[in-house]
């Protein structure tokens, strides 16, 4: 596709107890963990947003966080005017984001960019269990208010005149069919709105800024 660029940042690199997957075992008397590389973290949790905006001929790049913080990808509005952070489960251990790449995420926005962010615990870290800073980032940069560790089920619904009105309730998981475990309700800060709800559920699922998705 011609025209202005996606960037996708990958920034899922947990791969903890955390994550392993809970599998019944009858044999066994209960349940087990069991460590499904897979449908822990198979590196490619970007790939679903990277077929989504393939089906809508939006051109794109792919990146991953490290290289952004050693300065080889640049976050430059004018080649990427949109940038799409996946955070798969990234938590508190490995940091949804760090101090350099809240300094990155604001520089850019800064310059006139605007940013999608996915993930399940972003507001567990920086809102729950972050600084003074994180605080600070997750509600004045990203615009959200940390509510809940689980919001739930994991379809969800679009809130009633958002801008995701019309569109049929859906599932989302981890891009391996694996549901994500403890997806956080948020809240919006003053001036954004929510776009999604927790089905059934008055829990907000997604929060919208004038810049950021998240």
């Amino acid at each position: 596709a011609s025209g202005p660029r996606v960037l996708i940042v990958h920034a899922f690199d947990r791969l903890d107890r955390g994550v392993l997957v809970s599998q019944p075992e009858p044999d066994l008397g209960g349940t087990v963990l069991r460590m499904f590389l897979g449908r822990i973290n198979a590196g490619r949790a970007g790939v679903p947003h990277a077929e989504a905006l393939d089906t809508l001929d939006v051109g794109f790049d792919a990146t991953s966080n490290e290289a952004l913080l050693t300065g080889r990808v640049p976050l430059d509005p004018t080649v990427h005017p949109v940038v799409v952070w996946v955070l798969g489960e990234e938590s508190t251990a490995d940091e949804t984001f760090s101090s350099a790449e809240q300094s990155l995420v604001e520089a850019y926005l800064g310059a006139g960019g605007r940013l999608i962010v996915s993930g399940a615990e972003i507001g567990w870290d920086l809102d729950w269990f972050g600084s003074a800073a994180d605080r600070t980032f997750f509600r004045g940069v990203l615009g959200a208010r940390y509510v809940a560790d689980d919001g739930g089920p994991t379809a969800v619904e679009p809130t009633n005149g958002g801008v995701l009105d019309g569109i049929a309730p859906f599932s989302f998981d981890d891009g391996t069919g694996t549901p994500i475990e403890y997806p956080d309700a948020f809240d919006a800060e003053t001036g954004n709105t929510t776009c999604l709800l927790y089905q059934g559920t008055s829990s907000p699922a997604c929060v919208i800024s004038p810049q950021v998705v998240v």
